[in-house]
């Protein structure tokens, strides 16, 4: 149990060929409350997430990011090329209407959710 509502902590843990990373910000507040960030796999165990943070955390502004990295071999991807064109014409079209150079939006295409995910 945490003691104090002012904080941050980070963890990394190893699991097989992926690292876990946890990063835990806290802020002084009368109320409980959390922001959690994960990847897209892991929202079928959100309940259960907050639940043990809940259990662990008494009151205060909460955010907690949960991402993960490969620390093995490079693993095959599937591209979501439907999706891709979903998100590529607004995007497009926000950039022309701002004035930007709309060739630079592949990078942004690869970060967007869902686009790029691991097989196998």
């Amino acid at each position: 149990m945490l003691k104090s509502m002012t904080g941050f902590g980070r963890v990394e843990k190893n699991l097989g060929d992926k690292t876990f990373l946890i990063d835990i910000k806290s802020l002084n507040g009368k109320q409980f409350e959390l922001q959690l960030k994960m990847p897209a796999f892991l929202k079928p165990f959100e309940f259960d997430i907050r639940r043990i943070l809940a259990s662990q955390l008494n009151r205060g502004t909460i955010d907690c990011t949960i991402s993960l990295k490969e620390t093995g071999s490079s693993k095959p991807v599937s591209i979501n090329t439907e999706l891709a064109k979903a998100y590529y014409k607004p995007l497009e079209s926000l950039s022309r209407e701002l004035g930007l150079d709309p060739s630079n939006i592949l990078s942004t295409l690869v970060k967007l959710p869902e686009v790029i995910t691991p097989t196998g």
